[in-house]
């Protein structure tokens, strides 16, 4: 079972800017296997970022499927910083995630990944509703982003949090995107990452510059 963030994250930390972010050539997007992920000594705030107070990782992934940008290695090693903790992508062994290079180094653009799992067809999906995290830039993405019943080798489920009450219980597991059961949801409809990466291209990385 995965563990699926439940709360929405704060939009004002969501924009935060991050160097290198200006910059399109800079991004990589691609789906990862989790091989480590360490905690690093507390950053300073780095140039056009908010102070406030980040947990700084360094993560190390599998390229499982390039999505968009260069990158010829077979793994790669990025930093993360958090104000959470640890980074909520890191709780699932597959991610789409989204990195830029800055000073010969990756990071990643803060808060930003969909955990996903490779379906019978052999393409990889996420499981819900591909605005989620992503409502304040449902009408800025104009390109329609299907959303599709998914079939998986082995069902995709998630723990749901025993103090949960149950209007929050279906706010993070909608029908008929998940089949609610006892303390367990399991995944039945979603988006493809080709399709996550339009919600991220056309939303939140315009916002941040990467794209105009």
């Amino acid at each position: 079972m995965t563990t699926r963030f439940s709360i929405l994250l704060l939009l004002t930390l969501t924009f935060a800017c991050s160097f290198g972010q200006s910059n399109p050539d800079t991004l990589f997007v691609f789906v990862g296997q989790k091989l480590s992920i360490k905690k690093l000594p507390r950053p300073t705030d780095p140039p056009g970022q908010m102070i406030i107070s980040y947990e700084n990782y360094q993560a190390k992934y599998k390229i499982i499927q390039n999505v968009f940008g260069d990158y010829s290695d077979k793994t790669i090693v990025f930093n993360t910083n958090d104000h959470y903790g640890v980074p909520a992508f890191s709780k699932s062994k597959y991610a789409l995630l989204f990195v830029y290079k800055h000073n010969g180094k990756y990071h990643h653009v803060r808060y930003q990944y969909f955990d996903v799992y490779k379906t019978t067809s052999g393409r990889w999906a996420s499981c819900g509703d591909p605005f989620y995290f992503d409502e304040k830039f449902k009408d800025s993405v104009k390109t329609p982003i299907p959303v599709v019943k998914l079939d998986f080798p082995k069902p995709v489920t998630y723990k749901i949090n025993p103090t949960r009450d149950s209007a929050t219980v279906r706010e993070v597991f909608p029908e008929p995107y998940f089949k609610v059961e006892g303390l367990t949801a399991t995944g039945l409809m979603g988006s493809y990452v080709d399709d996550l990466f339009l919600v991220k291209k056309e939303g939140i990385l315009r916002q941040l510059g990467y794209f105009k």
